[in-house]
């Protein structure tokens, strides 16, 4: 019996970069049962694309328009709950700009047909992440454990030279989940809006099953890496997003530590800055604010949207 492999693709205002998903879908050496499309309420367009595809297409498709963007956390999380409801084995994960390789599910199904009985233990299988700059290692993590923090450990080039490796975080870029482990996990969180939506989630389903990498399963991912240091609205949520995270993985109280250390130590950033009238005082300014603000609102439980920090909201 062939395994059944669905696709979940999340789109917002990238029609030009969709239409490659789309048509390496149609490309697929082993097509998949059915794809699963949010349109996270485009407004370029996209829905004309989406439209023309479904009638085109011979892959069975289900079309999601919301009635709002619910950012990447709310457009999986709605993915994987359209998908559960599908008759297959397996589901892919992916944006609109992680392009799949034209034997991603050939060469997927292979590896978990090869597995045997052990495939039953695997709760999901990672595709090596490609893109303008090379391998994008920070997609397939591991965790290390002290007292007060939780650290991620970017995979290594020395990994992908295995047939496959062990791993605990993964982004949504390119993941292939076990639909018998997310149907006893849950669906995504919603309420994270974007980031560490995927590495919550990795931790939840880690708990079930292995998270496998598997270096010959490819997506190219049409975007350039983002730096570090670069500070944006989104900054907001991946602080907020990233406590929680740590309080699944080390608890409550070992997460609030971890918070007010954090705090601390860039409240004398700050002012070290400032007194030196450093050129990045106004920076290190805004990231102490941003990142008290989503320790007051990770503490109240306060997730979803913030107001304060609307998608496109310059800081100030």
């Amino acid at each position: 019996m062939s395994l059944k492999v669905g696709m979940v693709i999340v789109t917002y205002n990238r029609k030009d970069k969709l239409v490659n998903v789309l048509a390496n879908i149609d490309k697929q050496n082993v097509a998949p049962s059915v794809v699963v499309i949010i349109d996270n309420h485009s407004t370029d367009g996209t829905d004309e694309i989406l439209s023309k595809w479904a009638a085109k297409t011979k892959i069975k498709n289900i079309i999601h328009r919301t009635e709002s963007n619910l950012g990447g956390s709310g457009g999986f999380s709605k993915g994987v709950e359209l998908a559960l409801k599908q008759d297959i084995d397996w589901m892919y994960l992916g944006d609109d700009d992680a392009y799949p390789n034209l034997d991603l599910i050939e060469k997927f199904s292979k590896f978990i047909e090869g597995q045997g009985e052990s495939a039953k233990g695997i709760a999901s299988v990672c595709a090596t992440v490609d893109s303008p700059d090379g391998i994008s290692l920070f997609h397939r993590r591991s965790i290390k454990k002290t007292f007060y923090k939780v650290e991620e450990i970017d995979s290594t080039k020395e990994d992908y030279k295995k047939d496959f490796f062990e791993i605990n975080l993964f982004s949504f870029v390119g993941v292939f989940l076990n639909k018998t482990m997310v149907e006893k996990i849950g669906l995504p969180r919603s309420d994270f809006f974007i980031w560490y939506d995927d590495s919550e989630y990795s931790l939840r389903i880690n708990k079930l099953g292995k998270n496998l990498c598997v270096p010959s399963l490819v997506v190219y991912h049409d975007s350039p890496t983002m730096e570090a240091d670069e500070l944006s609205w989104k900054t907001y949520y991946g602080f907020r997003n990233k406590f929680e995270t740590n309080r699944l993985a080390i608890g409550k109280f070992r997460t609030s530590i971890f918070a007010k250390a954090k705090l601390a130590k860039f409240k004398h950033q700050y002012k070290k800055a400032k007194k030196a009238n450093a050129e990045n005082s106004r920076n290190k300014k805004l990231l102490y604010y941003v990142l008290k603000d989503a320790i007051y609102d990770y503490k109240h439980h306060k997730f979803g949207i913030s107001e304060k920090y609307k998608p496109g909201t310059k800081l100030m």
